[in-house]
């Protein structure tokens, strides 16, 4: 378990690499996020499932921060390569902060992908975001760290 420590504050927080069996301790926050974005349909085993798996493999991260019992953020992470390069691509998947810890706090987790995706010799991070939650503050935060627009993802509900 790898674990990183900052001060909010008074109180000691951590973000802490959590192992596929401690999956369950971040389902309230996958609820929350997907709640957020209006995004139904939410299959718990499905997901525990699928990240197992990928973090199994080394092919995946999710981290938490908080402590373990009440988290307020998580990230999860993945890592591929560019079918037309063969670039190691490391990608967050999803990002949530509860409310009274966005900003600062939030930065932290971005902050953590991204030095995971440099550790495990990724050559590009991308980081994708629900445009219903879009703001100034998160798009001038990802700018600080190098990101730029790259394409954006067009979707429909099929069925």
């Amino acid at each position: 378990m790898v674990q990183l420590s900052f001060h909010c504050g008074a109180i000691l927080m951590t973000i802490t690499e959590l192992s596929a069996r401690d999956l369950h301790i971040i389902i309230p926050l996958v609820r929350a996020m997907l709640d957020e974005v209006k995004e139904p349909g939410f299959k718990e085993n499905y997901f525990n499932n699928a990240w197992t798996l990928a973090m199994v493999e080394g092919k995946s991260s999710i981290f938490v921060m908080g402590e373990m019992a009440d988290p307020c953020g998580v990230c999860g992470a993945t890592l591929c390569k560019n079918t037309f390069t063969g670039q190691l691509v490391a990608y967050l998947v999803f990002e949530y902060v509860k409310h009274g810890y966005r900003g600062k706090h939030g930065i932290r987790l971005f902050r953590r992908f991204n030095e995971w995706a440099e550790q495990r010799g990724a050559k590009v991070a991308a980081a994708g975001h629900s445009h219903n939650l879009l703001t100034d503050e998160h798009s001038a935060m990802v700018a600080r760290y190098g990101y730029e627009t790259k394409e954006t993802i067009y979707a429909r509900r099929i069925g």
